[in-house]
């Protein structure tokens, strides 16, 4: 394991933002109106981590584009509603966290699959604590948690092998290993054996900061 790293990617909903909640809801109101079973585990094990597209095809099967425009689109509409309503926050004791990191002079980043992170970083006032943003705000045609790592890593101008990953999908915590990060994973809905390929498992967010802090050298 190298050591210390001096950079650390985040990922948004579910680790920085408390907002799996209002994604599930959002996604099961669409498969119980198409008809389709869906729960908690299948968004975690399925769903989270990935591109719309690749959410809808991984629970549907194979469906035309348009198809996959028209239901996310009434997606987004029930999750824009939702958080009109209720507004996801962040986790207690994340601001903190990037505080303490960013006067540590540790590089900040985030890679997101959401196209609503960017607003929910701007709204929750902690978009300035980072380095490089990438979701697919900024990168619409890149499909997978690979392609958005990678590309956060070439604007970080680093090596994988340089930086620390935080996901708390198991999706993405493999495609972060295969990289070749260093990953942390986040144990929140999810539960740590479900993380078992992750280098190193936090057991909720009262364990990142002493977790991330060793990595660092801090």
């Amino acid at each position: 394991m190298r050591q210390p790293y001096n950079v650390i990617i985040f990922d948004c909903d579910g680790v920085i933002i408390n907002s799996s909640f209002h994604y599930f809801i959002s996604w099961k109101r669409i498969f119980d109106e198409e008809g389709v079973p869906f729960t908690m585990v299948d968004y975690q094990m399925k769903v989270s981590g990935g591109t719309r597209r690749v959410g809808f095809r991984k629970i549907m099967g194979e469906l035309s584009d348009k198809k996959i425009e028209a239901l996310s689109r009434r997606k987004q509409e029930f999750f824009e509603q939702l958080i009109a309503i209720d507004p996801p926050q962040p986790f207690p004791g994340m601001t903190e966290l990037l505080e303490f990191f960013r006067n540590k002079n540790i590089t900040l980043a985030l890679t997101s699959s959401s196209k609503n992170a960017y607003a929910t970083l701007t709204r929750t006032n902690l978009l300035s604590y980072f380095d490089v943003v990438v979701t697919p705000h900024h990168a619409p045609t890149l499909d997978t948690d690979t392609e958005l790592f990678r590309l956060t890593m070439q604007q970080l101008g680093k090596k994988p092998s340089e930086c620390i990953v935080v996901e708390d999908s198991p999706t993405s915590i493999a495609e972060a290993k295969a990289l070749g990060a260093f990953v942390v994973g986040l144990s929140v809905i999810v539960p740590p054996e479900a993380l078992k390929n992750a280098d190193a498992v936090a057991t909720g967010h009262k364990d990142l900061l002493p977790v991330l802090s060793r990595l660092c050298g801090l």
